[in-house]
């Protein structure tokens, strides 16, 4: 008797040479089947632009502030934070990731008892540059408020324009953990609700386009990399001039990322440091430290944010001093790496485009697009 048998196929041969090599990867192959199956049974996400729920849109205006938005509550509520999310649509203009989102921003509140509005923060720089989408968070002191208002102070225009507007598709109020911004009266100056997709009601609905952080567009600089130190303990330090004299209390410092896969997250951040400031010009090293990371080694924060914070002070310059470099293993030469050095003032940056000064006798590495 003949019996035919079907040739197998080179892609079916190495399957199961794979199976007979690992045979775990058979039950790896059927618990990837169950969860295929179960992620056909999941709800599909929805395009919220085509739903019509763009979000809050202003009117068209030459100057910023007349373009404001308020919410008010019937009763005091102690708020801590407020964040925004980006209206993300594509225009005439192109792809707007951050489509109404101002530079500055200013937070003022009613107050129980108090005839004249307060300032609860102002956002000096909001990064749209870099933003590409991310929600605006912005915390302060918790207050009891009857109406919070938003003023937008610097809003962009767009490309060949001299009109501005203000828009978000949800704003979002902190009470703890809960969001009352729903529970409160909303009005603006001008809200283009006659528009499809556009609708002030539309701002607390609980739909926006939030999705996966988009990918920033490639960075023209990596960050600080020192100067090679023949051992750990070598001085290392970076000075960043404020130009005037500023209320600070925080500096947060941003990891760089290794130029390879060895390095990992968090190469090159300091193991020993602490943060100095001085009321002076440059030439008076009257230096005061306001922070410093104590005896044991400081932990490797990856690519988190460091925020250090301080009582505040008035400083002109702010040092980052290092008395201890990272060297991870005794065949690595020890070194700093940082791709940001923030200067806080509550939610501003005051270092941002000020000068810079190391102890760097080099002026820039091969490998960085810029030194600092």
């Amino acid at each position: 008797m003949l019996c035919l048998v079907a040739p197998l196929h080179s892609a079916e041969i190495e399957y199961r040479l794979a199976t007979w090599w690992k045979p775990e990867l058979i039950s790896i192959d059927h618990r990837l089947a169950t969860i295929h199956k179960e992620i056909q049974g999941l709800p599909q996400m929805p395009d919220m632009d085509a739903r019509g729920t763009h979000g809050f849109h202003s009117n068209f205006t030459l100057d910023s502030e007349s373009n404001w938005l308020r919410i008010d509550w019937a009763e005091p509520r102690e708020i801590e934070a407020v964040a925004l999310i980006p209206s993300r649509l594509t225009t005439q203009s192109g792809d707007m990731s951050n489509y109404g989102l101002p530079h500055r921003l200013r937070i003022e509140a009613g107050l129980p008892g108090k005839d004249e509005p307060v300032i609860l923060s102002e956002v000096a720089d909001s990064r749209l540059a870099t933003r590409r989408g991310e929600p605006l968070f912005i915390e302060f002191p918790p207050v009891r408020v009857l109406w919070l208002r938003l003023v937008p102070v610097d809003l962009p225009t767009l490309p060949g324009k001299l009109v501005r507007f203000f828009s978000a598709a949800e704003a979002l109020v902190f009470e703890g953990e809960n969001n009352i911004a729903p529970q409160g009266n909303l009005s603006a100056h001008f809200s283009i609700d006659g528009e499809s997709g556009w609708n002030l009601r539309y701002l607390t609905d609980g739909k926006s386009p939030l999705g996966p952080p988009e990918l920033p567009q490639p960075s023209d600089s990596l960050g600080w990399h020192a100067d090679f130190a023949s051992s750990q303990d070598t001085i290392a330090w970076a000075e960043i001039d404020l130009e005037a004299l500023r209320h600070i209390d925080a500096v947060c410092l941003i990891a760089a990322k290794g130029d390879s896969p060895v390095k990992g997250p968090g190469f090159g951040f300091p193991v020993r440091f602490q943060i100095e400031t001085t009321d002076t010009q440059e030439g008076d090293e009257s230096w005061q430290t306001v922070w410093e990371s104590g005896p044991d080694p400081f932990p490797n924060p990856g690519y988190n944010p460091v925020t250090l914070s301080f009582p505040e002070v008035q400083a002109r310059r702010v040092r980052l001093l290092i008395r201890e470099q990272h060297q991870p293993d005794i065949l690595t030469t020890p070194r700093i790496l940082l791709s940001e050095f923030e200067v806080l003032e509550g939610n501003t940056n005051h270092a941002l485009g000020r000068p810079v000064r190391t102890t760097d006798a080099l002026a820039s590495r091969p490998h960085d697009s810029k030194r600092v």
